[in-house]
């Protein structure tokens, strides 16, 4: 597979890009898939998140880290999602960074509550957290929430 964003169709899964093996150091790669937003796609999630820590070359307990608090948002915006969405998961990754973001259209205006468990369980192992919710989408029967995170080497928990 030639570098860049690509999108193969496997089953009910999407990869909608692939960018493994960086050809530098210093150079980020980034790997992301689309699954229909159900709670039996999480296992998938998690492995694609321990795969991505394992080629990133992160430490056990940064890869740790890493899948909870990708399960904590997948889970969220499962949850939320609106019958029949798509849940989009996009690792970006470099030697000392990992940056997850994950979309989905939600059946609510969802915020990732500042005082739940999950979000606070999120900031801990994150270097920085951040969601959002956009406007009523009349085509898709909800609104556009992304929730995305950074974890670095040295900052994060």
């Amino acid at each position: 597979m030639s570098r860049g964003a690509h999108a193969l169709a496997a089953g009910p899964m999407t990869v909608i890009s692939a960018n493994f093996g960086a050809s530098t150091v210093a150079t980020a790669a980034t790997v992301g898939v689309r699954l229909p937003a159900v709670v039996p796609q999480l296992a998938m999630v998690r492995a694609l998140t321990d795969t991505v820590c394992l080629v990133a070359d992160f430490p056990l307990d940064a890869a740790a880290d890493i899948r909870l608090a990708v399960n904590e948002i997948a889970t969220v915006l499962i949850r939320e999602a609106v019958a029949g969405a798509t849940l989009e998961c996009e690792f970006t990754y470099s030697d000392d960074r990992m940056t997850v973001r994950a979309s989905t259209i939600t059946e609510t205006e969802v915020e990732f509550s500042r005082h739940s468990l999950g979000w606070e369980l999120v900031r801990m192992l994150a270097s920085s957290a951040r969601s959002s919710t956009g406007p009523f989408e009349t085509w898709a029967h909800g609104y556009p929430t992304v929730i995305e995170f950074s974890w670095e080497r040295g900052t994060s928990a």
